[in-house]
Parts: structure tokens; C-alpha cells; sequence
């Protein structure tokens, strides 16, 4: 029976402030991806998602590379994202008592790794409007479930 592996302690302390907060504010999902500042998707709207459709995760800075590698040797052991080029990896993973898919994608030399909630909360309880900054132009995000550069 596979376990899940122990992950790198700075990297979940960060994961787990940064889930938290996303959670706060009624994200849904969250993308990361190494020197950028995590994004978000709040509540789930009906459609494809876009990048139009993602927020910037308020007062986190970029994710460390670091970091990025000790998700995917945690979550996805013996296995790389650019070695299933066109492919994403995910598997089910508990954090901060929730259940998430924790996704990994590799394409044109970038690797960026996603969380999407399992259990999405109930929309009457989102919070109205959302937070951060959207995407602006030359940023990175969804692209419908497929993990895109520009």
C-alpha cells in the first residue's frame, strides 16, 4: 500500500500558511510555479478555466524552486513531470485537514504544480468579489485543466 511521504518542513509550513489563506478567501485551487507568486481560483465557475479566472494569492511572495521539487518528490515519489512531457501527474494528498489533487505539469522547460480542493465549499458560503491581482499580460496560468506558458 503506497504511503504518503514525508514532506521537506519549511516547504509544508509554507504550503500549509499559504492553503490556509487560500481556503480564507475561498480559493478552490491553487497554482505554483518557481519564482512566481502562487495564484488562485476562487469558488468554481461554470466552463473551462481561464487565467482570467485566477487571482494572485495576497501577501505571499515567489515560490522557491526549492520547494517545488520537495512537493513533487513528496507527493509524486520516482516520478518528474518532464519525463511525461504533455502529460500531468496528480495523486490525492491530505493538507491542512482537507483532501486536494495535487497535480504536476511540465512543458517548454517550466514545471508548475497545482492543488485543487476535492471538497469545494458550498457557493452561497464564498465571500463576494475576490482578492489580489489578476493576471496580467506574460503571466502563467490555466488553461482550461491543462497547465500552460504564454
Amino acid at each position: 500500500m503506497k504511503t504518503e511521504a514525508a514532506l521537506d518542513l519549511a516547504a509544508a509550513e509554507a504550503l500549509a500558511t499559504l492553503l490556509a489563506q487560500v481556503l480564507a478567501a475561498g480559493g478552490t485551487r491553487v497554482v505554483l510555479m518557481p519564482r512566481a507568486r502562487p495564484l488562485m481560483l476562487i469558488g468554481s465557475p461554470p466552463g473551462p478555466v481561464s487565467q482570467e479566472d485566477l487571482v494572485r494569492v495576497p501577501g505571499h511572495g515567489a515560490v522557491k524552486a526549492s520547494w517545488m521539487k520537495a512537493l513533487i518528490a513528496a507527493f509524486l515519489p520516482g516520478q518528474h513531470p518532464a519525463e511525461a512531457r504533455g502529460e500531468t501527474l496528480g495523486i490525492p494528498v491530505t493538507l491542512v485537514d482537507r483532501r486536494w489533487l495535487f497535480e504536476a505539469a511540465a512543458g517548454e522547460g517550466l514545471t508548475v504544480a497545482g492543488l485543487t480542493l476535492l471538497d469545494p465549499p458550498d457557493q452561497a458560503s464564498l465571500p463576494a468579489g475576490g482578492c489580489g491581482k489578476l493576471l496580467g499580460e506574460g503571466d502563467v496560468g490555466l488553461n482550461g485543466e491543462m497547465l500552460a506558458g504564454n
